[in-house]
């Protein structure tokens, strides 16, 4: 041990020579020669509403994150090349070596039989890990395991490993091709956690980056575990990342000269010394029917499987992110407080399963699995209060047709959910959207907007003994020319119990409770064949069973609506103006009524050519006596006159003047 120990420590103290001898060639390697299949892929519509949700969700910075996951992609990328021995030739790839980065460096840990620890790497190289006593460690570095190494953290006393993670850089633990074991106790899991040293606690900061797990090919297990505060941005550098990956590098298919030869003017040589150079460096020579020499081409394993076991995952950016991965099995795990989804299976998982987990409180979705998976089983899992789905499938094509990468058109399936709850989701608790041969059995969902969907052309699938309760509109949903088969369901609260719309539904012996607007409704378009027999339909609105608005004629035989009650016309008239597309309609109405009276100017009042002068009374006392007036007191009553009294008789005044006169 103590000689495994001093190699390793002679091997990282060589590493300040090689800063200073090789960090020129690390800083900036040619990517030249670096072919990769990982192209940009067209998104689906699914797709394009789950970023939409992610990016509502989400509290980081797209522009500075976007980058750092560049950033950490180079980063990768540089390490593969230096360990092909593409660059820095002189470096002693036998023992763990150091590559120069900025802000932060990785320490590569190349083949041995026995595992690395991290208290040995505290004792070989103190700078890149720390030992702050009671069991804990820091990492102030980017660890990289190289196929045929180990690390394992856990034993040896460590209870808890922190990663550096503040504004100045963050760092990883990364495997490429080789394995990663972190084993716990049940009574005492192991903790990996960011660290934010400023702030003396987790980062939960994801604008400057934040640290992350990942195995990139090879194998994970994780036993006994808890995670905390990692991860950013993408999938990839999520927090705990399984990705396998599809490229290896290597050229020179179809060449019949030698490399470096004089009729070989690749970039730019006419001598050949240029290209004997390059030939030194991994240009392979082959004919166009040969394979790439393995010693001359670099390659990465193509998949990665992986063990998750007792393990507590809490506000990762995404909990567990899986992808190109095949037999991955998580168990008796929590993935809670997710800034996006709880636990993902991207791309190309085949045959893993989830069992005895749950996937609460996340941003987005409980557990998504997108396009390109298949085989996947979901067994006793609990999805409760996320913030759009308890489950997503995404189990369509690729590509609907010829595409810039060249997709495959045929969509996915055999994924099976059984035995599991899914509750108090904001939106759907389980949807499907399309693929095929897709079973859900015996699951519970309660509360959300909707129970179960099927959409999309999803064929066949199979929904059946589940219980759908308190939903607030649909409980179990068949639409957008999806086929499926609805046995033995029941559904307890719901506007309506099952939906059919435009697709096929073959929908028996389920029992419908409560049911406030129909029972069972099957409408629209591509509905010939389908079929409603032998189910139980209780509650109290519209119709039981409602196919009026069916293009095609549906089966439907043997059904108990003994259960239903119709409802009065206040109440089908408040069902139908209080139903979502009524609201819509009622509120485009009230817009336009509320436009229309907005335009209405009030009626101006007749106006007079002298309304604007003040009249004279308004300034005068008004009438008065002539006793009032001063002066005119002695003057004798006006009414012994007689000329005043034929005056208030009315008589004409130029008569009255004539007699006055007289």
């Amino acid at each position: 041990m103590r000689i495994r120990r001093r190699a390793l420590a002679a091997g990282v103290l060589a590493l300040g020579l090689l800063a200073g001898a090789a960090a020129p060639a690390v800083a900036g390697p040619s990517h030249a020669l670096v072919t990769s299949s990982e192209e940009p892929e067209a998104l689906t519509s699914a797709e394009e509403a789950t970023l939409s949700a992610a990016a509502l969700a989400y509290p980081g910075n797209p522009e500075t994150e976007a980058e750092l996951v560049a950033d950490e992609d180079r980063r990768l990328l540089d390490i593969e090349l230096v360990a092909s021995g593409d660059i820095a030739e002189q470096l002693d790839r036998t023992q763990p070596y150091r590559v120069t980065g900025n802000p932060v460096s990785t320490l590569v840990l190349t083949a041995r039989e026995q595992a690395y620890t991290i208290a040995e790497i505290n004792e070989a190289a103190p700078l890149s890990v720390s030992d702050l006593g009671s069991g804990v460690y820091r990492l102030h570095e980017h660890i990289v395991v190289l196929p045929g190494a180990t690390l394992q953290v856990g034993g040896r006393g460590l209870v808890e490993l922190q990663l550096a993670s503040q504004p100045e850089g963050f760092v990883s633990l990364v495997t490429l091709g080789g394995s990663l074991v972190v084993d716990g106790d049940a009574a005492e899991p192991v903790v990996i956690t960011s660290w934010d040293e400023p702030r003396g606690a987790s980062d939960t900061t994801t604008d400057d980056g934040r640290a992350y797990i990942r195995a990139v090919g090879g194998q994970l297990s994780i036993t006994y575990a808890e995670l905390n505060d990692l991860g950013f941005w993408s999938g990839n550098t999520g927090g705990l990342a399984l990705t396998g990956t599809d490229h290896a590098f290597g050229v020179g298919v179809g060449m019949d000269q030698t490399v470096g030869s004089d009729t070989d003017d690749w970039a730019g040589s006419d001598d050949g010394e240029e290209g004997a150079e390059e030939e030194s460096v991994g240009l392979s020579v082959v004919t166009g029917d040969s394979a790439v020499n393995a010693g001359e081409a670099a390659s990465i394993p193509l998949g990665v499987t992986a063990w998750v076991q007792g393990t507590t995952v809490t506000g990762n950016a995404y909990g567990i992110f899986v992808s190109q991965a095949a037999s991955v099995e998580i168990q008796d795990s929590l993935v809670t407080e997710s800034l996006v989804d709880g636990v993902v299976f991207h791309r190309e998982v085949i045959q893993s399963r989830v069992v005895r987990t749950e996937s609460s409180a996340n941003g987005v979705d409980g557990f998504r699995i997108s396009r390109g998976s298949s085989g996947v089983l979901l067994e006793d899992v609990e999805a409760r209060d996320n913030g759009r789905n308890g489950v997503t499938i995404d189990a369509g094509p690729l590509a609907d047709g010829p595409s810039a990468v060249g997709l495959p058109t045929e969509s996915y399936g055999d994924h099976t959910i059984r035995t599991s709850s899914f509750e108090n989701n904001a939106d759907v608790g389980v949807e499907v959207m399309g693929g095929h041969d897709i079973l859900l059995d015996s699951n519970l969902v309660d509360g959300g907007r909707f129970g179960i969907v099927v959409r999309d052309g999803a064929d066949s699938t199979t929904v059946s003994g589940s219980d759908v309760t308190d939903v607030e509109l649909h409980g179990i949903v068949i639409r957008d020319g999806a086929s499926a088969t609805v046995t033995g369901n029941l559904v307890d609260g719901a506007d309506t119990g099952i939906y059919v719309r435009d697709a096929f539904g073959e929908i028996t012996e389920n029992t419908i409770e409560a049911a406030t607007n129909h029972g069972i409704t099957v409408a629209g378009l591509s509905v010939a064949d389908s079929s409603v027999v032998d189910n139980i339909v209780q509650g109290r609105g519209g119709t039981p069973i409602d196919t009026s608005r069916a293009d095609a004629a549906v089966a439907v035989s043997s059904n108990d609506v003994s259960g239903w009650s119709q409802g009065s016309v206040e109440e089908t008239l408040l069902s139908k103006m209080t139903s979502p597309l009524a609201l819509l309609w009622l509120s485009l109405g009230a817009l336009l009524i509320f436009t229309a009276l907005m335009g209405i100017r009030p009626r101006r009042e007749p106006s007079f050519p002298y309304q604007d002068r003040t009249p004279l009374a308004t300034i005068t006392g008004g009438h008065i006596s002539p006793s009032e007036i001063d002066g005119l007191g002695d003057l004798p009553a006006l009414k012994d006159d007689p000329l005043y009294q034929r005056t208030r008789a009315g008589l004409p005044r130029r008569k009255q003047s004539k007699e006055h006169a007289s």
